[in-house]
């Protein structure tokens, strides 16, 4: 069984121990790992309590790292995955963290589909198209992403309406063409629909051209 021969924090990333063993091997744990498992210079570990020392560790630093993640926004399932496998961590592990963090309601597909809409919706405007691509490409399924917008998006004239608005006073002094044409692609790039796009360029051209 193998002897720690010494064990460091230098060198190493913050809140973690490097631990040599004599023989050479080497290894990094959390040092409240470390702590709790109660290593130190000296200690003879078996086979099975450093396997269990690591996998705790790797346990730990996944959730701290997936709680950080969490801070900047809602995350999806697929997020979340993806954001761990980054750190290399064993697919049990994940799969272990994920079922944790959906039972403490930390993930929720549905919830972050209708938290996107409603950014969507109120913060960064944007047509169901485009809302539906971003989620899918999240890993929202479909079901989930139908029920946000049934039930949190309001329509796209309503949501559209004020950007064409905004952008219509603005090309006030263009020709027919070029404010047709600038206003429809500055609504096809948010993911408006042709017939969305089609109402609102009449719409406002009928209050702003020609000014």
């Amino acid at each position: 069984m193998p002897e720690i021969e010494g064990h460091f924090f230098k060198g190493v990333r913050w809140g973690w121990v490097r631990v040599e063993f004599t023989g050479g091997d080497t290894l990094e744990l959390r040092r409240e790992v470390f702590a709790d498992f109660g290593f130190g210079n000296g200690s003879v570990v078996d086979a099975d309590e450093l396997d269990a020392a690591v996998k705790e560790s790797d346990r730990r630093h996944g959730r701290s790292v997936a709680l950080r993640f969490f801070r900047e926004r809602p995350r999806s399932e697929q997020e979340i995955r993806l954001r761990l496998r980054r750190e290399k961590l064993e697919p049990e592990t994940i799969d272990s963290l994920v079922a944790d963090f959906t039972n403490q309601g930390f993930l929720n597909d549905a919830d972050f589909a209708r938290a996107w809409v409603g950014s969507r919706t109120n913060l960064r405007p944007k047509g169901v198209f485009l809302i539906r691509r971003e989620l899918r490409e999240k890993g929202v399924d479909d079901d989930h992403i139908d029920a946000a917008l049934a039930q949190d998006y309001p329509g796209e004239l309503e949501v559209a309406r004020p950007l064409a608005e905004a952008r219509a006073t603005a090309l006030a002094s263009e020709d027919w063409v070029r404010f047709r044409q600038k206003l429809g692609v500055y609504l096809k790039r948010r993911g408006f629909a042709n017939d969305t796009i089609e109402r609102l360029v009449d719409e406002g051209w009928e209050i702003h051209g020609g000014e």
